[in-house]
């Protein structure tokens, strides 16, 4: 349990109240299904991801009195076009320097939006597992931007990201929830991403940035 935190323990350690927290779910600052019921030895307690509604609140509590509810949702989008993100910044990241090269090249973008920067983070995260050329990473880094903007993976905690190797050939794929990876004789699975695992990982870092340029 030590990656969720009780709703009781949620309240006592940000010193928010229980009205607040529901008010800015029903605001939609804070997503529904972080909402989790579970059984406990009294009943019932609601449990939520601790990492998220923590980095959560905290920049709720910082920017609420700064910026009206519309530009708060934007700005807590996971695939908000509001939020940017300067190159010089996002590349002082490990390992992201061939990503960010390739999606500007894809993109001719200057600055990435959030969508664009959590691309770069799973190219980054790609290459500590499988050595690739500049082509196999472009191709890789051109689909998930596709399945982004297509269809808002990111948006969900749902799926998963893998890419398998047959031969000299990277294939990228979105997995969906729940569903097995069966693949030929002769390709290999080398990497596997959790979409929640992504948010996790990488949302603190560029809610820090966006901190850092706000």
């Amino acid at each position: 349990m030590d990656e969720w935190i009780s709703k009781k323990d949620l309240l006592a350690e940000t010193r928010i109240s229980y009205g607040q927290l529901y008010r800015w779910k029903r605001e939609g600052l804070i997503p529904e299904n972080w909402f989790v019921k579970r059984a406990v030895p009294s009943g019932q307690e609601t449990y939520l991801p601790r990492e998220m509604i923590l980095n959560r609140i905290s920049f709720i509590l910082k920017y609420k009195d700064k910026h009206p509810l519309s530009e708060l949702h934007q700005m807590l989008s996971p695939d908000s076009e509001s939020r940017h993100y300067k190159t010089t910044a996002l590349i002082r990241l490990p390992g992201m320097l061939r990503p960010i090269m390739q999606i500007s090249a894809l993109t001719n973008a200057r600055d990435f939006n959030h969508g664009q920067a959590l691309c770069a983070l799973i190219g980054a995260n790609i290459l500590t597992a499988c050595d690739m050329t500049d082509e196999q990473l472009r191709f890789i880094m051109k689909s998930i931007l596709e399945w982004q903007q297509e269809k808002h993976i990111f948006s969900s905690s749902d799926g998963r990201i893998a890419i398998l190797r047959s031969q000299k050939h990277m294939i990228p794929i979105y997995v969906q929830p729940d569903a097995d990876i069966m693949v030929a004789e002769g390709t290999d699975l080398i990497f596997e991403l959790r979409i929640d695992d992504i948010q996790k990982m990488h949302n603190k870092q560029l809610n820090k940035l966006f901190e850092d340029l706000t």
